[in-house]
């Protein structure tokens, strides 16, 4: 016999206090800790418990397991309505419409526009969860619709990398999210988007510091310090202190096997990058300008081979030629940081030093972990004969990169102008600590020897190797068959 509403009500009530405390720990839980958003989810899932129970509980066989379920239903439908909450400001005007005093609104529009921002963060999420090499060319391409070429230059890869990156990033986001993704991010669903949208702008923000991550465009690894005699260059007797990425190593075996591969693929800028490194780093430096604007006409946002020429000019006396070229690369760079180092570098040649160093300060303002921005100021400073104030950024440098060869080397120089002779030698010796090899530390050392001690053997016999590979190096760039390896029509 069926009992009566009156009957159902009290078995309800009895039923539910016995279980209150799991089903208060279930909202609780899904409601993210919120105890009073698991409070309101509960007396929800309460009265609609209650309702379908004296409704239809003669079919409820397991009241604890029903009720259980049916409290997460009201939970879930609660956070869905969040969601979907947007206030009248955050409305697009696309989706309001006015007739006389009378605001209407488009709700299905709406409801629409919202699974569509709920989409949008969800798959923005899924991409910066992508590997590096993936998300942020996805990011740039997604997110800003920046062009393949843009992207590619940005990132210092080639176009066809940029496309190749960009569609692997889109097939593993369509195993997860199906061909809605090619309708996402097609040109025409890209217009109909709201890029001032609560939710992009949310996006946007959240991307934002992660392509602050980015590579910069001006960015030295430098490893290695050496000294070139201008002497040939300049008809001067003086020396230039230059800073390269490469390792004594690629002195050694597989030189001719270097070249030949350099003859057989003239437009492999990286390679003729390193040829134009060996060069400029033996002081064959009219050879090295040649492969250094070669590798600028095949790789035009190369910033490496337009610093090293641009230092060069510098050296070799000719700042107004080093001036327009700096003045060129700011051109094309992409980020205000490079920009002020370009501009910097501009008015360093045109011996306007003090301008020079606040460029170089905002430059370092704008990317603060980029190194290359406070060595440029501590050079412009040593070339300006503002020794003390040049010593202490070096030295700032070193206490949070103990390694740093250009810091190293420019407080030893200013250790051996200033007379600080065992300063100088300690400089040294933390340099030939980290590369026992580098070219810089060992001259420096054997010009020092006769105030601070003895070149030790090994020491010599590091030298004298690297003083006859370089040697040997020379003799093998200026044999006539080695004389020109570009055709870049200078």
């Amino acid at each position: 016999m069926p009992l009566d509403d009156s009957h159902k009500d009290v078995d309800f009530w009895n039923l539910w206090e016995d279980n209150k405390k799991l089903f208060f720990k279930k909202c609780l839980k899904l409601m993210n800790g919120d105890v009073y958003e698991a409070e309101d989810a509960l007396s929800d899932a309460m009265l609609k418990a209650r309702d379908k129970m004296i409704h239809c509980g003669d079919r409820i066989h397991n009241f604890k397991g029903w009720a259980l379920r049916l409290t997460e239903n009201v939970c879930i439908d609660l956070l869905r309505r969040q969601r979907r909450l947007i206030s009248f400001d955050e409305i697009p005007e696309s989706l309001i419409y006015k007739e006389g005093d009378h605001v209407h609104l488009l709700m299905e529009s709406i409801e629409k526009y919202c699974s569509r921002e709920d989409f949008l963060k969800e798959i923005f999420e899924s991409v910066c969860d992508l590997p590096s090499r993936l998300r942020e060319p996805a990011l740039l391409r997604f997110l800003y619709s920046e062009p393949y070429r843009d992207i590619a230059g940005r990132l210092h890869i080639t176009e066809e990398t940029a496309r190749k990156r960009v569609q692997e990033a889109r097939s593993v986001l369509k195993l997860q999210y199906g061909e809605k993704i090619n309708s996402l991010f097609s040109s025409s669903e890209e217009k109909n988007m709201e890029p001032d949208s609560p939710v992009m702008k949310k996006i946007k923000q959240d991307v934002s510091s992660i392509l602050t991550t980015v590579k910069s465009e001006i960015d030295f690894c430098c490893s290695t310090a050496w000294v070139v005699n201008l002497l040939p260059i300049t008809g001067t007797n003086r020396e230039a202190l230059i800073f390269l990425p490469l390792k004594p190593g690629w002195q050694e075996k597989g030189f001719a096997s270097f070249l030949k591969y350099i003859s057989r693929h003239p437009g492999g800028w990286k390679k003729n990058l390193e040829l134009a490194q060996i060069l400029y780093a033996v002081g064959i430096w009219d050879q090295a300008e040649k492969e250094f604007r070669h590798v600028m006409t095949i790789h035009p946002r190369s910033f490496s081979a337009r610093m090293l020429i641009g230092n060069m000019l510098m050296e070799s006396g000719r700042e107004d030629e080093a001036a327009k070229l700096f003045q060129q690369a700011g051109s094309l760079a992409y980020r205000d940081s490079s920009r002020h180092y370009l501009a910097g570098m501009t008015a360093m040649c045109r011996g306007e030093h003090n301008e020079a160093v606040k460029l170089f300060e905002q430059a370092g303002n704008l990317e603060p972990s980029n190194v290359s921005f406070r060595h440029a100021k501590g050079i412009c400073l040593f070339k300006s004969g503002c020794y003390e104030d040049a010593l202490r950024i070096f030295e700032d440098i070193l206490a949070g990169s103990p390694g740093d060869i250009v810091s190293l080397a420019y407080c030893c120089e200013v250790s051996i102008i200033l007379d600080h002779v065992k300063d100088a030698g300690t400089y040294i010796d933390r340099i030939l600590e980290y590369n026992p090899y580098d070219f810089f530390g060992l001259t420096r050392k054997a010009g020092l020897d006769g105030l601070r001690g003895i070149l030790g053997i090994k020491e010599q016999t590091r030298l004298r190797l690297i003083t006859g590979r370089f040697d040997q190096l020379a003799r093998i760039l200026k044999e006539p068959k080695n004389e020109k390896f570009t055709n870049c029509g200078l």
